[in-house]
Formats: structure tokens, C-alpha cells, sequence
């Protein structure tokens, strides 16, 4: 593979990335060419010793989501270098496997908790004198029907507040994850880039 040849895979490969962000890899590897050829080395050396552009695509791929989780630690950034890193491989199936069974309780969580909250909130619209929800409404506790309003309320705020303690702590746990993710991953790919 000559120089042309590695430059536009490598183009084609990252074309989902930013175009500024893509258009400075580029004029980098592009660099590292001229360099290595001033140097005397031949393009096909070159191209041999940078590895397979895709493989080195989906790697750049994986360190800048990487870095935009750590630039802006957002549910959406998350799910990205989440992504990117499966899709890099280099997480292995030993580790995969556990991580997406831990992803999945943590959203299971999250979904209990925050259903909860809904029902805390139902609870105490119910128990407001007038809005007409308390005949539709009934909590047991143990054998114990709670219909009148104070009660209601008591307990909507007490689900409610439940719920959103279970949510920061799942919310918690959530951020640990990633941080252990984004961790593993960058230690993959210097191990993968020869850093080590």
C-alpha cells in the first residue's frame, strides 16, 4: 500500500468524525509520510509500519470519544465512547461481557428509581383535596389500605424520595463505570500503539 492508498483509506475511514477534527489527522499522517520519505524510507514501509488504516481509524475513533467524554461527561458523550470502544475490539469478551451485564442492571436501576419518582409525584397529585384521583387510587402497605389524603401524601413523598436517592446513587455508579471504561480503553490503545 503506498502513501495514496493509506491516506485515502484512512480518509474514508474516519469520515463520521468531525471534518476539522479529521481534516488535521490527515495533514498529520500526511506529515509523518514526508518525514519518513526525507528520511529515506519507501511509502509502502511507511504504510506497513502504521498498520492497517482501518484498524488505526477505528483506534482514533476511540481516543477522540474518549476525550470528548472527559471534555464533557454527558449521557450522550458516554453512549458514543461506549460505541467506539466496542467497536474498536479491543475490548476483550472476558470484559465485554460483564460490562454490558453491569450497563444493563445500572439501567435497570435507573428505570426503577426514576419510576418511582413518577409514582411518588401520582401519589401526591392523588392525595391533593379535590383532584378526584384518590377513588382510583389505592396503596396497600402490608394488608394496610392507605386511602385518606395525608397518608397518600406521606407516602408519594416517601416513594418519591426513594426513588430519587436511588437515582443519584445509580446516577453514581453510572459515572464510576465510565470512568473505569474510558480507563481501560486508553490502556488499550497505548498497548495497542506500542507505549508499552
Amino acid at each position: 500500500m503506498n502513501r495514496e492508498q493509506f491516506l485515502n483509506t484512512l480518509k474514508h475511514e474516519l469520515r463520521v468524525m468531525d471534518a476539522q477534527e479529521c481534516k488535521e489527522i490527515l495533514a498529520d499522517y500526511e506529515e509523518y509520510f514526508r518525514d519518513a520519505l526525507a528520511a529515506g524510507r519507501t511509502e509502502e514501509d511507511v504504510a506497513r509500519s502504521l498498520g492497517a488504516p482501518r484498524q488505526l481509524a477505528r483506534e482514533l475513533r476511540a481516543e477522540a470519544r474518549i476525550k470528548d467524554w472527559e471534555e464533557s461527561r454527558s449521557p450522550g458523550s458516554f453512549a458514543r465512547m461506549f460505541v467506539a470502544v466496542v467497536g474498536l475490539g479491543l475490548v476483550n469478551l472476558m470484559l465485554l461481557i460483564p460490562l454490558l451485564l453491569v450497563a444493563g442492571l445500572l439501567l435497570g436501576f435507573f428505570a426503577g428509581g426514576l419510576s418511582m419518582v413518577v409514582a411518588g409525584v401520582g401519589l401526591v397529585a392523588a392525595s391533593v383535596p379535590g383532584s378526584g384521583l384518590t377513588q382510583f387510587i389505592t396503596v396497600d402497605l402490608g394488608g394496610i389500605e392507605l386511602t385518606q389524603p395525608l397518608s397518600m401524601g406521606l407516602s408519594g413523598i416517601g416513594v418519591f424520595c426513594v426513588g430519587l436517592v436511588w437515582v443519584a446513587i445509580d446516577v453514581w455508579l453510572t459515572k464510576w463505570l465510565a470512568i473505569g471504561v474510558a480507563r481501560y480503553a486508553r490502556l488499550n490503545y497505548r498497548v495497542v500503539r506500542g507505549e508499552f
